[in-house]
C-alpha cells in the first residue's frame, strides 16, 4: 500500500493507530506488513488489544516459501472503554491565571 492511499489514523498511540485501521477495515482483513508501518512491535500492540477484550484474530497464508500475515477484527469490547482517557497536559497552553 503506497503512502498516498493510507487511511490517516485517527489518533496517536501505536495501539490507536493499530485499532483504527483494524476499525477502518472491519470486516475485511489488515496486512500485518501495514500493522507494522504503524509498529514494528504490532504483535505486542495486538495483545494489548486482546487483553483489553478487543476479538483480533489472524491468519498466515503460505504463497510459496513465504509466509503473509493478516489480522481481522472480530468485534471490540462494548461495555469496558476501549483504550485509557488521554491524559490531560501537565501545563495548559492557555497560560497562568
Amino acid at each position: 500500500m503506497n503512502s498516498e492511499s493510507r487511511v490517516q489514523p485517527l489518533r496517536s498511540s501505536q495501539r490507536e493507530r493499530i485499532a483504527d485501521l483494524l476499525q477502518l477495515a472491519y470486516p475485511g482483513e489488515v496486512p500485518a506488513l501495514e500493522l507494522a508501518q504503524e509498529s514494528l512491535q504490532y504483535s505486542a500492540r495486538v495483545k494489548e488489544l486482546r487483553d483489553a477484550g478487543w476479538d483480533i484474530r489472524n491468519r498466515v497464508e503460505i504463497v510459496g516459501s513465504r509466509k503473509f500475515g493478516y489480522f481481522r477484527l472480530v468485534h471490540k469490547p462494548s461495555a469496558s472503554p476501549t483504550m485509557p482517557p488521554t491524559p490531560l497536559p501537565l501545563f495548559p497552553t492557555g497560560g497562568v491565571q
